[in-house]
């Protein structure tokens, strides 16, 4: 599902945090995959092509996303140049192959720019990524919404160390207080340096 509209991943929060049974029984070993892209200096193409370029860039963008996932997962739009991405019902060693499989597709994708489809550019993104529930043994201890904080943080570093990567967050055997949860999802020099989160 691609939509722009943010109600739809409302509805889809609401679904994954009251669909516990299938999350904690007969699927126990498997998870949500929470993604986070972000198109590179995508505002380079509004500049230099204009919006039209731009717009038409995004539509591909998604379209790519939406070929890459199951009819059940969803892909959101948070308007600008990000997109989410859920992943139902996931092995948790797939959430990096899966990372890097869309960060190498768009990176070896021809974006064509123009109506006649005759102008085309090389683009890259940048992706943060996480499992959701984030903590297995403690599945209240971070909600949904942290947890995409967390993957917001992940997309984060990936810009920073240069773009055209990804960065998986993942927790430790450090478990942090209630009242650390702040500092964990704001901070990802807090998260690491204290020891509740490696990055991959």
């Amino acid at each position: 599902m691609l939509s722009n509209d943010i109600a739809a991943f409302i509805n889809y929060k609401k679904y994954i945090l009251t669909n516990k049974v299938n999350r904690r029984s007969e699927h126990i070993d498997q998870v949500f995959g929470i993604f986070i892209l972000d198109i590179d200096h995508f505002k380079e193409v509004n500049d230099r092509y204009g919006h039209e370029a731009g717009d038409l860039l995004l539509t591909q963008f998604g379209k790519i996303l939406k070929a890459s996932v199951r009819q059940d997962d969803i892909i959101v739009r948070f308007g600008g140049e990000e997109f989410l991405v859920v992943l139902k019902k996931t092995d948790p060693n797939y959430l990096a192959a899966f990372a890097e499989k869309m960060r190498a597709k768009i990176e070896t994708t021809p974006f064509p720019i123009s109506a006649d489809g005759k102008k085309q550019i090389q683009k890259t993104c940048s992706i943060g990524y996480v499992s959701f529930p984030f903590y297995a043994a403690r599945p209240d201890l971070l909600k949904f919404e942290k947890t995409v904080m967390l993957a917001d943080m992940g997309l984060y570093s990936a810009k920073a160390q240069g773009r055209n990567r990804t960065v998986g967050v993942n927790p430790t055997a450090v478990t942090p207080l209630a009242d650390q949860i702040k500092h964990l999802v704001s901070s990802l020099d807090f998260a690491v340096k204290n020891g509740f989160v490696t990055l991959l």
